[in-house]
């Protein structure tokens, strides 16, 4: 997907470290893409675009909500008898 980025710190070496959050609902479903990582400024091109390979120190961070997860997670007695039956 393509996002825009908030420059969050200039690094004493120029290195910019950059975050884009993109949030997707639909229906009752809500899923936010969170990436932050690092850039050289060399490599932003002149129409201020960065190719995600060019990131380094990477972090994708997704997380769903909604009643499809809801429904996927274990309920408490499931998980107790995971934890007793584990072996």
């Amino acid at each position: 997907f393509r996002t825009t980025a908030t420059v969050l710190e200039v690094l004493p070496n120029g290195n910019l470290v950059l975050q884009a959050r993109h949030t997707t609902k639909t229906d009752s479903e809500t899923t936010v893409k969170t990436i932050t990582g690092t850039v050289d400024p060399r490599h932003v091109a002149p129409d201020d675009t960065i190719l995600h390979w060019r990131l380094y120190d990477l972090d994708l961070n997704i997380q769903n909500s909604g009643l499809v997860k809801d429904a996927a997670d274990k309920g408490i007695l499931a998980q107790v008898l995971d934890a007793i039956f584990a072996f």
